[in-house]
């Protein structure tokens, strides 16, 4: 077929465009035309131009160093996302291994409809590992065919620099996954991943994923739990550090963000910073942080606030294998809504900290069921020592550690004792006191330890927790320092909570 545009794609430094080169709508026609567009363009760094249409590939991997592709506009699924529709499509799979590659604005169709084998839609790979120089990535969508077969429909690996965003991959085993550094993208979506929708993985053999700065996610299951992790960062086999997501968002999937430390030679974690995390039906745990690696660390993970509609198990756990430590977790609030029902097998272990976290940190935790603040879940903390904080009022906390300071497990005995409210030299403004005691029991007094606690002071919160069967009455003294409201004795059955506030001459007035 004459190239018709001859004159204009031979102007220096001017867009190349595929169209010159003969493209016919067949496989062999347009991949002749582009692999021809590509190699003409590449060596002086020029785009080359895809109008809107269908374009067919033969899957050969594109070796190039300087390669520009760019579309003429992004495309859309099909409703029953078995093809891609709009905008510029490349029918086949398509594979970079160049040091710089500029991608924007078109996308790749490998669905049902396509008729084009298993595999990765698009794959960019610098090889050796990590020699990749500059990657830009803008207005990108894959569509896989086969979400049960371990394929991916965006593939980023081994790139020093990654620009970009407003990338979505669509029905792979794996959403989008970088293994790039210094990055920094708008958005990412997947949609209908089976295993894992975003994936940011740091490994030895293809590429190490650090200095990463991305302002949105959004991972969508077609069903609960279809998606087993909405978001996963793990350090493989290399070190995974200072990764910063501004928000995620997840539905239809098992876990919303996994952050893991493999045991594996070289493997290490370094930073995390989550601004937001909204989750809808997670059917396991919400935030999972897990040190598998004894030799290993796990340095930080922050998050800012963590919001979970109707999640089936913890909405946080902390856990390290034996000899394995996580230094440090903050979590500034925790908002989980369970549904009405939800059974106090999960409710009781609504969070969890295990043992090997040597210091965490939760300002606000509100668990309740079905938005009724009376039914309020719990943390757990599986072994005491290191340094944890709990702020804002928590109905329950079970097991053997505790979370310090501001908390304390006094066991009672007789019939009337008078209650410790423990020092909070963290500055939280509230103190948590978790009550044993082997027969019903009446609280006399409030007193402070230490005498004059200074950590004490009007507004100050402090919480009374039953943690056995047997009633607790806590009479109206105003002499031991308690009003109660109605100026009447209070009664906490098993697991109930009671809250005072201290007042400006120090009697505690509780709160209705």
């Amino acid at each position: 077929m004459a190239l018709t545009k001859v004159s204009y794609s031979m102007i220096t430094g001017a867009p190349v465009n595929v169209l010159d080169f003969g493209v016919d709508g067949t496989q062999t026609g347009d991949s002749a035309a582009l692999k021809a567009a590509i190699a003409f363009a590449a060596s002086t760094w020029r785009p080359v131009i895809l109008p809107a249409g269908r374009f067919y590939w033969d899957g050969t991997v594109i070796t190039q160093d300087k390669v520009r592709l760019w579309g003429s506009g992004m495309p859309a699924v099909n409703s029953s996302k078995t093809a891609l529709e709009g905008g510029t499509i490349i029918q086949g799979a398509l594979q970079f291994t160049g040091d710089y590659i500029d991608l924007r604005d078109f996308g790749v169709d490998i669905g049902s409809a396509s008729g084009v084998a298993t595999t990765d839609a698009i794959k960019c790979l610098a090889q050796p590992y990590n020699t990749g120089v500059t990657l830009n990535t803008q207005n990108l969508i894959g569509l896989c065919n086969s979400p049960s077969s371990a394929v991916h429909a965006l593939l980023f690996e081994g790139y020093d620099q990654h620009t970009g965003g407003n990338l979505h991959g669509i029905y792979g085993y794996f959403g989008v996954v970088l293994k790039t550094r210094n990055v920094q993208l708008t958005s990412l979506k997947a949609t209908d991943s089976s295993d894992t929708g975003v994936y940011f993985k740091s490994d030895s053999t293809y590429g190490q994923c650090s200095d990463v700065q991305v302002d949105a996610i959004e991972v969508v299951g077609s069903s609960a739990g279809a998606v087993d992790y909405a978001v996963r960062l793990q350090a493989d086999s290399a070190l995974m550090d200072n990764i910063q997501i501004g928000k995620i968002r997840a539905q239809g999937h098992g876990t919303s963000l996994l952050v893991q430390t493999l045991d594996f030679a070289g493997a290490a974690f370094g930073s995390a910073y989550i601004g937001s995390i909204i989750s809808e039906g997670a059917t396991t745990d919400d935030v999972f942080v897990y040190n598998l690696r004894p030799a290993g660390r796990l340095n930080r993970v922050e998050i800012n606030s963590i919001i979970s509609i109707n999640p089936l198990a913890k909405t946080l756990n902390l856990l390290c294998e034996s000899g394995a430590e996580i230094d440090d977790v903050r979590i500034n609030s925790i908002y989980a809504s369970y549904a009405s029902g939800t059974s106090s097998t999960v409710l009781d272990g609504a969070g969890f900290i295990g043992s090997g976290v040597l210091r965490s940190q939760i300002a606000s935790a509100t668990l309740l069921v079905n938005y009724d603040t009376a039914s309020l879940g719990a943390l757990n903390y599986a072994a005491a020592g290191g340094a944890h904080l709990l702020g804002m009022r928590v109905a329950r906390v079970t097991g053997p550690g505790y979370p310090t300071p501001g908390y304390s497990a006094q066991t009672l005995s007789g019939t009337t004792a008078t209650v410790v409210i423990p020092n909070n030299d963290a500055g939280t403004r509230t103190s948590l006191v978790k009550l044993t005691h082997a027969a019903p029991i009446t609280i006399t007094t409030f007193s402070l330890t230490p005498s004059g606690n200074q950590s004490i002071s009007p507004g100050h919160i402090f919480t009374l927790f039953n943690g056995t069967s047997n009633l607790v009455t806590v009479n109206n003294n105003a002499t031991g320092k308690i009003l109660n409201p109605g100026y009447a004795n209070v009664t906490l059955g098993e697991n109930e909570v009671r809250a005072w506030v201290c007042g400006d001459d120090f009697v505690w007035r509780g709160l209705p």
